[in-house]
């Protein structure tokens, strides 16, 4: 099994690159070999490394904070899924979630289905969404991230989440890095999906919150200023995690990315001395910003120490879909993820 690594090296004030390929073997040492066998122990169970299922305590916490609330809400839609009326469901994802770049601060009366609250989006969307982008998100930390040498040998984490929605990201990160000394940073346009990521952020499958040192804002601009008022230990022994999962997509970004690109970069200015990784996700065949954002930040010239090693790739996943109590079929991700050790 290899990894295609894309090495960009800073020259004359310009960024080249070169491909090496690495064996994934090469890179485990015994101490990583034992942290990866420690996620055996998790909530998430994997079967033939793509196929993942949740704990039987797990699967419970997650219909309590998710799915009984929306059949609560909204039974005439949630009983698309008991027939299931795949047409149906198609209808909704299409018309009131808008395949999640719906505003879900505002209200949606359809003629068909009737009233959606803000609240009722957000729990149709969680319960919808929710197990899908937890198990892509841990895929892809678990297969392409945790390997890493770096999340092994950093004893503090700050992962800042754009697009966090109902703490997704967030809950597949802390079930697969097996660290608990993580500062989470989540940043959403929608007050109210900001409210569920609280909720939900209270109740661990382990009983404790999944993140004791926790933001929420709405306003993205405002992530340098919370990286500033952070307490932190050696800066060697810090990791940055920008992570964007499926915000990227033409379809769900908001706002003029030029701006958000700046933002970002300030960021990570703010970061220089330690460890730093950008990690994006995207369905398969949907345009992203994804090389607009890539191409800013390794040609940015303030970061004159700073040179980044990137990987791409498509990776292969398959879920327990909450709401049919059944196997999804085969989805396929892309992901991008660039790094700097």
């Amino acid at each position: 099994m290899f990894n295609r690594t894309y090495v960009i090296c800073k020259r004359k004030e310009r960024f080249s690159i070169k491909t090496r390929y690495t064996s994934i073997f090469n890179l485990l040492t015994p101490k990583r070999i034992n942290a990866m066998n420690d996620l055996n122990m998790s909530y998430i169970h994997c079967n033939n490394d793509i196929s993942y299922r949740f704990s039987e305590h797990y699967r419970e916490l997650l219909k309590a904070q998710i799915v009984e609330p929306f059949r609560d809400a909204k039974p005439n839609v949630a009983s698309l899924y008991d027939q299931p009326d795949f047409k149906g469901i198609n209808y909704l994802q299409k018309n009131i979630l808008k395949r999640g770049s719906t505003d879900f601060d505002v209200p949606t009366d359809d003629e068909q289905f009737g009233f959606f609250t803000p609240r009722d989006k957000v729990l149709f969307y969680s319960a919808d969404y929710l197990a899908m982008h937890l198990c892509s998100s841990y895929h892809i930390y678990r297969t392409c991230l945790i390997p890493q040498r770096a999340i092994l040998e950093c004893s503090q984490i700050v992962f800042i989440d754009y697009g966090c929605g109902p703490l997704t990201s967030g809950m597949a990160f802390w079930n697969a890095s097996g660290q608990r000394n993580i500062t989470y940073i989540g940043v959403d346009i929608s007050n109210n999906m900001l409210n569920k990521a609280r909720e939900i952020n209270r109740n661990s499958p382990d009983g404790n919150p999944y993140f004791k040192d926790i933001y929420f804002t709405q306003n993205y601009q405002a992530v340098p200023e919370f990286l500033k008022n952070i307490e932190k230990s050696n800066p060697l022994d810090i990791l940055y995690v920008f992570n964007f999962c499926y915000v990227l997509a033409n379809i769900t970004f908001i706002g003029y990315v030029g701006s958000f690109i700046n933002v970002l970069q300030d960021a990570i200015q703010s970061s220089i001395d330690s460890k730093v990784c950008i990690i994006n996700q995207n369905p398969v065949g949907i345009k992203s910003y994804w090389n607009e954002l890539r191409n800013e930040v390794t040609d940015y010239p303030y970061f004159p120490s700073m040179s980044f090693a990137e990987e791409n790739g498509t990776e292969k996943y398959k879920y327990e879909v909450l709401m049919l109590n059944r196997e999804s079929q085969l989805i396929n991700v892309q992901y991008n993820m660039l790094y700097n050790w």
